[in-house]
């Protein structure tokens, strides 16, 4: 049975370590100063991708993904460089970087049967019939798709066409395999089956994988390693748990829909940030970074206000706009104007304070919980005011 996620297959779940990047004789992939230009956008890249490592480059609509693909695997043209094994490929044809790319569509020959689409490039390279049926059947035994093989193209699923496109760049026995949005046209029973196939292909192949998409869950499924791309650079990596406890700006706390973390601007000397458009501070007890700050409240640390109860050091009132159940409690979500505040409430407390959506309610949590980090976006509205 399916949890809260669409992706929670025990294969996908392989733990990744929270630590410092492989050593670079590890790599397998190094991406150097990589462009493209068209129109108003410019794509620039710099990243290493280590063997057996299974990266996500995560971005919206329009951020450059698929052009940074065609970029490595030599369908676009720019300036960089590109080393794969420590040998440049960056002037090689696309043919001769021993590269497996599924694009999007799948590219997929629709006059062709599921086999022949398959064989495709083993005869191309002009392999023996014997050496071509064993590699298709490795490969469609793997995935599950040898009973696909006499099939017509037109005839197939999404979820099967997606395999068949699988399996006719594994055959080739790439070291680098690149895939673009590969479950985006997907149901979401197939997008979970697909995601758990393409999570083993790193220990069952040996294959490193970039896989490209916008999709959070999709991501934090399936990746060692997540770059973060916006515009056409690369704003931030590491493993998904890494990226949420520490993002670098607020563009990624949105973009991520990371919870409590709210954009600001700090005055070190009275220990405290000013947060959103209006009047709310926040006392901080750690030291402060100057300028424009992110605060990190913890959902725990907060709590409802009784009437007459010492206030600690922050205390916000806002309206209740939702409370879902969580397991003893209830997680509600606190409106201040535009901002959003997460915590959580045992379920008599809430009784007790008839906590509902549209009660507007007072908490607070101690100056020592709140955790700050620069904030290396520009703020929009610069406000001269101090707290």
């Amino acid at each position: 049975m399916q949890s809260d996620t669409a992706f929670s297959c025990e294969a996908a779940l392989r733990p990744i370590p929270d630590a410092p990047e492989t050593p670079p004789a590890r790599s397998l992939l190094e991406v150097d100063d990589l462009t493209w230009q068209a129109g108003g956008f410019s794509l620039h890249c710099s990243f290493v991708v280590h063997r057996g490592e299974y990266v996500v480059i995560l971005g919206p609509t329009g951020a450059g993904k698929t052009a940074l693909l065609e970029r490595i695997c030599g369908v676009r043209t720019g300036t960089g460089r590109v080393r794969l094994g420590g040998l440049d490929v960056s002037e090689s044809p696309p043919r001769k970087r021993t590269i497996g790319y599924v694009p999007q569509d799948y590219a997929l020959f629709p006059h062709l049967s599921a086999r022949r689409n398959i064989e495709f490039a083993l005869r191309l390279r002009r392999l023996p019939g014997e050496k071509r049926r064993e590699l298709v059947r490795q490969y469609t035994d793997m995935l599950g798709i040898a009973a696909l093989l006499d099939r017509d193209i037109r005839s197939l699923s999404g979820g099967e066409k997606q395999r068949v496109a699988l399996a006719r760049a594994l055959v080739t026995e790439p070291r680098l395999l690149l895939l673009d949005e590969p479950v985006s046209a997907l149901d979401e029973e197939n997008r979970e089956t697909v995601c758990c196939e393409l999570r083993r292909l790193p220990d069952r192949t040996g294959v490193s994988v970039v896989h490209v998409c916008h999709s959070l869950e999709e991501a934090k499924a399936v990746a060692d390693r997540i770059l973060l791309l916006r515009a056409g650079r690369i704003v931030q990596s590491g493993p998904w748990a890494a990226l949420a406890r520490a993002p670098v700006d607020r563009g990624v706390v949105s973009f991520l829909r990371l919870p409590n973390y709210l954009a600001g601007r700090s005055d070190p000397g009275r220990g405290c940030v000013r947060v959103g458009p209006g009047d709310l501070t926040l006392r901080v007890s750690e030291e402060l970074p100057a300028g424009p700050v992110l605060c990190r409240i913890p959902p725990e640390a907060v709590r409802v206000l009784r009437s007459g109860e010492s206030p600690p050091d922050n205390v916000i009132e806002g309206g209740v706009t939702r409370l879902d159940e969580a397991g003893p409690m209830y997680r509600a979500t606190l409106a201040v104007g535009r901002l959003r505040l997460f915590f959580y409430v045992p379920r008599s407390q809430a009784q007790e304070a008839g906590l509902g959506p549209g009660v507007v309610v007072r908490v607070g949590f101690p100056a020592a919980s709140v955790r700050v980090r620069p904030d290396r976006l520009p703020v929009e509205s610069p406000d001269s005011e101090r707290c």
